[in-house]
């Protein structure tokens, strides 16, 4: 299956309450998710296109 990068920013909370569903049904489909409502990126994280 396929690993997705979650990255999410939210004011009010609406985003992350979204945000946090969808993550919890890709791993249900099997996914491997990694979730991130940091304010900060981490290198790992960053895509890159070759």
């Amino acid at each position: 299956m396929a690993n997705i990068a979650i990255i999410m920013g939210s004011v009010y909370g609406a985003a992350e309450y979204l945000a946090d569903t969808i993550d919890k049904e890709l791993k249900k489909a099997g996914h491997t998710t990694t979730y991130n409502a940091s304010p900060l990126l981490r290198t790992s994280m960053m895509l890159t296109h070759r």
